[in-house]
């Protein structure tokens, strides 16, 4: 367990914020700052409030202030499980949203799992890792469009000009002509 979760865990059990069963972090009380004099901060009881704002990657974070200390974060998906489950978190799991939603931290769509399962879990259930197409003209970084690689592989295969000659023609390097008369490079094109 981290120490800003167990901040947090520490600040739950002194009712200064609240989960709800459907996963929702209400905070009860606020941190109010002391005095110039050397009065030290103290909590201020406040009308019932969401605790989750900023968001991370999608996934709502809890703002806090430690017992007298500086102020921590702390994402509410892992608060929420460790408070429903009664248990910490092992340092290698990580807590997965079995519908794909990070802001969806009902405790019965909280699981454990591991790094591994749970980027399965965004690519095979989710399908959310799937590669964004690159080839051709669709890579920033293309310099040839499909009408001139269709020549240079017209003009490589008659052998009417060196390699060389279709680089400086097309200016690029030879080894690029080469790549693309193989069909190293451009292979998706005929």
């Amino acid at each position: 367990m981290k120490e800003n979760e167990r901040e947090f865990l520490a600040q739950v059990g002194l009712g200064y914020f609240f989960v709800d069963k459907r996963g929702r972090v209400w905070r009860c009380y606020r941190a109010m700052g002391g005095s110039r004099t050397g009065n030290p901060s103290y909590m201020r009881r406040v009308r019932r409030q969401r605790a989750e704002r900023a968001k991370s990657h999608g996934h709502p974070r809890i703002m806090f202030t430690a017992m007298g200390g500086p102020r921590m974060a702390v994402y509410a998906h892992r608060a929420v499980w460790m408070i429903a489950n009664h248990a910490a978190i092992p340092d290698t799991l990580e807590i997965n949203h079995r519908d794909g939603n990070p802001m969806n931290n009902c405790p019965s769509n909280l699981e454990l799992a591991t790094r591994q399962e749970n980027t399965l879990h965004a690519g095979r259930v989710l399908h959310r890792l799937g590669k964004k197409e690159q080839r051709g003209e669709k890579n920033t970084s293309h310099k040839l469009m499909a009408e001139q690689v269709v020549a240079i592989r017209r003009l490589a295969a008659s052998k009417s000009m060196t390699q060389q000659q279709i680089a400086k023609l097309f200016h690029v390097s030879q080894g690029a002509v080469t790549n693309i008369h193989t069909r190293k490079t451009w292979c998706h094109l005929p």
